[in-house]
């Protein structure tokens, strides 16, 4: 059958009758909901409304697949930052612990510090009392008299350095641990954002996922519904030929390209403007082959329409058999070709084909030859 006959542009044109069959995957944050199942006019029409669906299926799983993907590389870049924010909250608490640790020994050292210069003080003050006479009597000479003053004075003078000194170190441990527990704090922070971050690609990448899951499941439902349709126009083929005899065939499938034949079906376009491995393009084939004039009939090649065209190309039509004209079946919208290989004693005519089984393949038959249009090339 010729289903699939018609250019790119005659389907698009093609008025559509939609037949949703089976249940429909329903993805809450994707699809609000699915049309009702509905009796479409033919097998034809059917076919190609959920092809149609099939490639917008298709065409959004993809999408949702480079998304994913998208998705799935930002959060392998977010598990490398808080991946480094862990090392870096690390290394500073590292340094704030180190900081309290000085801070400590500080506290320590200025206890040490001041109690030395405590008991400076005290045995300053109790010298104090003494008179510099006494000093002077105490001392052997005037020299040693002036050296222990010079000493104490020194004594002074270096515990009071000592412990401002201390003070000083231990108020700028104390500044600089507050800033590393700010840049502590921030880095918490950081981490903490990049986290709940993480969460939320992760949430996304899984509804991606499943919308994903969805569209797929959608396709292969039609495509489950498709390959029915294509069974029971398989059988309604056989109804109309009933009494047609399958007969083993040529094995070089008519001398039909191999360029189009081992491609998948309806992929390709021949030189006459037709989907390669359908029955118009398999008898366009056999005409041309026979070395006579084969018309582009591309925009106007599904099956039924090629005694029209033909007229209008000046090639004549007719009911009565010849070997080597094109046999037309007026089988549903788009109808049937067939190349008639040999008129028989008996009425009946061998032919040559593509597609009678809707599977793109070759095969030949013997049929009755009346209720045909004939086209003499």
């Amino acid at each position: 059958m010729a289903w699939a006959s018609n250019t790119k542009k005659q389907y698009k044109n093609t008025p559509r009758h939609i037949l949703k069959l089976g249940v429909l995957y329903i993805c809450s944050l994707i699809l609000v909901g699915v049309p009702a199942p509905t009796l479409a006019d033919s097998y034809n029409d059917q076919i190609n409304s959920l092809q149609g669906e099939i490639a917008t299926y298709q065409t959004e799983q993809t999408r949702l697949h480079q998304a994913a993907a998208t998705l799935e590389a930002a959060l392998s870049e977010l598990n490398n930052q808080i991946s480094q924010a862990e090392t870096t909250i690390a290394e500073n608490q590292t340094r704030y612990d180190e900081f309290a640790n000085q801070i400590t020994l500080k506290q320590e050292d200025v206890k040490r510090k001041a109690n030395a210069v405590g008991v400076f003080l005290r045995k300053a003050y109790l010298e104090a009392g003494i008179t510099p006479i006494e000093m002077l009597a105490s001392s052997r000479t005037l020299s040693d008299y002036i050296d222990r003053e010079e000493y104490r004075a020194r004594l002074r003078v270096r515990a009071q350095e000592g412990l401002r000194e201390v003070k000083a170190t231990k108020k700028l441990l104390v500044t600089e641990q507050k800033k590393v527990k700010q840049v502590l704090r921030d880095g918490k922070a950081m981490r903490d954002t990049l986290v709940k971050k993480q969460k939320d690609q992760q949430d996304l990448l899984s509804r991606t996922r499943g919308q994903e899951a969805a569209y797929q499941q959608l396709a292969i439902q039609q495509n489950s519904n498709i390959n029915r349709l294509r069974a029971e126009q398989n059988g309604a083929n056989q109804n109309f030929f009933a009494g047609s005899e399958l007969i083993a065939g040529d094995p070089n499938r008519g001398g039909y390209p191999e360029k189009w034949y081992v491609a998948p079906q309806d992929s390709l376009v021949d030189d006459w403007g037709l989907y390669n491995r359908e029955c118009v393009s398999y008898t366009a084939w056999k005409v041309f082959q026979s070395g006579r004039r084969m018309p582009y009939f591309g925009g106007r090649g599904n099956a039924n329409q090629w005694p029209a065209s033909a007229q209008t190309e000046g090639i004549t039509t007719g009911s009565t058999p010849r070997a080597g004209a094109v046999a037309i079946a007026a089988i549903g919208p788009y109808g049937h070709s067939m190349y008639v290989e040999e008129v028989r004693s008996d009425g009946k005519i061998r032919i040559s084909e593509f597609n009678y089984h809707i599977d793109g393949t070759y095969t030949e038959r013997i049929i009755n030859a009346s209720g045909l249009t004939y086209i003499y090339f």
